[in-house]
C-alpha cells in the first residue's frame, strides 16, 4: 500500500464513525421524544372482526354471538308505543345457514341480531383493559335492513334503526348507564356506514358497546357490524414520586421497597410485556394479580423506546469496535514502516563494501 492509497484509505476511515454518530444522535432523540405515549394504532378489541367464532350466549335463547362478546337486550319501557315491552332478538353469524344474507365489510363474517314483528334496544358489548387516564377511540362499520317486505336485497318502509357504538369509560357493563358517551344515532340502511366516538377513561377497563334500537316493529330488523376497532389516542406516562432523601435510604418508618425491575429479574413478576410496550409494576403482587398498565401502579416503557435503546447499544459497540480496529490499524503500519525503515539501513553499502580505503 502506497502513501497515497494509505492516506485515502485513512480519510475515509474518518467517515463511518462522523455517520453514526449522526445516527447516535438522531436515535438518542427518538428516544427522549418517545417517552409520552400517543397514536396508538393496535386494536385492543378480542375478535374486532368477527372473525374468530361465534359460541352460543348463556344469557339468550337463539343467540350465537363472536367470542369475546357478550349479548344485551332492554326489552322493557321502550318508547316504542306499538310494542312498549319487546322480545329479544336474535344473534347469528352472518354466514350462518340462518342468515338472511352474508353480509361483511371485511373477511367473510360479521355479527347480525334481528327481530321480527317486536323490538327492543339490543346489541354486544365488550370489556377492555386499557391505562387509566387514558382517550381511547371506538369505530365500527354497521349496515341495515328494515322492510316490510322480504327481498333482502331492498328495505321497504324502513324503521329509522338509530345505530350507535358507546364507551363506558368507568368498566361498567349496563347499556342504559348514564356514564356511556354515545355516537349521535345514524341510519344505514342497504349500505355500510362507519360510527366512532372518543372517551376518557375513569378506570383500567372501558367497555364499548354496538347497538341498534328500531323505533318501528316490522317483519324484518336486521342489523349487521363487522370491523370494530378501540385504538389508544393518547396517555400520560405515571409521573415518578418525588425523592425526599439519599439515594438508597428510606423515610423514618417506611418499609425498604426493591426496585421492580430487579423483583422481575429475580422472581419473574413485576415485569411484564404488553401491547404498548413493557409495564414495570410498583410490586410483584400487581404483575401477579393481572394488573394492567395504570397510571396509579405501574409504568410503561414504549416498545419504540426499548427498539430504539437496543439499536442505539447495537451502533456504540459497532463504532467501538471500528475504533478500536483502526487503532490496531494505525500501530500496525507504524510497526511496518518502522521495520522498513530497519531494513533500509542494514541493507546501505558500507565504506569496505566499496571498496574504498
Amino acid at each position: 500500500m502506497n502513501a497515497k492509497t494509505r492516506a485515502k484509505f485513512l480519510n475515509s476511515g474518518r467517515i463511518l464513525p462522523c455517520t453514526i454518530a449522526v445516527l447516535l444522535v438522531l436515535i438518542l432523540g427518538n428516544v427522549i421524544t418517545s417517552a409520552p405515549v400517543e397514536a396508538q394504532t393496535q386494536n385492543l378489541l378480542l375478535n374486532g372482526d368477527f372473525e374468530e367464532g361465534y359460541t352460543e350466549s348463556e344469557t339468550f335463547e337463539d343467540a350465537w354471538v363472536a367470542v369475546g362478546w357478550e349479548p344485551f337486550a332492554i326489552t322493557t319501557n321502550l318508547d316504542i308505543p306499538q310494542n312498549p315491552n319487546g322480545v329479544p332478538p336474535v344473534y347469528i353469524a352472518s354466514d350462518s345457514s340462518a342468515s338472511t344474507e352474508n353480509r361483511s365489510l371485511t373477511g367473510s363474517r360479521s355479527q347480525v341480531w334481528r327481530s321480527n314483528f317486536s323490538s327492543s334496544f339490543s346489541g354486544v358489548y365488550q370489556r377492555v383493559p386499557v391505562p387509566a387516564d387514558s382517550t381511547v377511540r371506538l369505530s365500527a362499520w354497521t349496515y341495515g335492513w328494515s322492510s316490510t317486505g322480504d327481498d333482502p336485497s331492498v328495505s321497504q318502509n324502513p324503521a329509522w334503526m338509530r345505530q350507535r357504538v358507546g364507551i363506558d369509560p368507568t368498566g361498567g357493563t349496563d347499556p342504559n348507564s348514564s356514564d356511556i358517551v354515545w355516537s349521535p344515532a345514524a341510519q344505514y340502511i342497504d349500505t355500510w356506514g362507519e360510527l366512532s366516538i372518543e372517551s376518557t377513561s375513569t378506570s383500567d377497563h372501558v367497555t364499548v358497546f354496538l347497538s341498534s334500537y328500531p323505533n318501528v316493529v316490522l317483519p324484518n330488523n336486521e342489523v349487521y357490524f363487522d370491523t370494530a376497532q378501540l385504538t389508544l389516542v393518547s396517555f400520560d406516562l405515571p409521573t415518578p414520586a418525588p425523592d425526599y432523601g439519599v439515594a438508597g435510604d428510606t423515610l423514618p418508618g417506611a418499609a425498604p421497597t426493591a426496585d421492580p425491575l430487579l423483583i422481575g429479574l429475580i422472581t419473574g413478576q413485576g415485569v411484564s410485556p404488553g401491547r404498548q410496550g413493557i409495564i414495570l409494576f410498583d410490586s410483584a403482587e400487581n404483575s401477579a394479580s393481572g394488573a394492567v398498565a395504570n397510571a396509579e401502579n405501574s409504568t410503561l416503557i414504549p416498545w419504540s423506546a426499548i427498539y430504539s435503546s437496543l439499536l442505539l447499544v447495537l451502533l456504540t459497540t459497532i463504532v467501538l469496535g471500528y475504533l478500536v480496529w483502526m487503532q490496531l490499524l494505525k500501530r500496525k503500519e507504524h510497526e511496518s514502516q518502522k521495520a522498513l525503515s530497519s531494513i533500509s539501513r542494514s541493507e546501505q553499502p558500507t565504506q569496505s563494501d566499496t571498496g574504498l580505503d
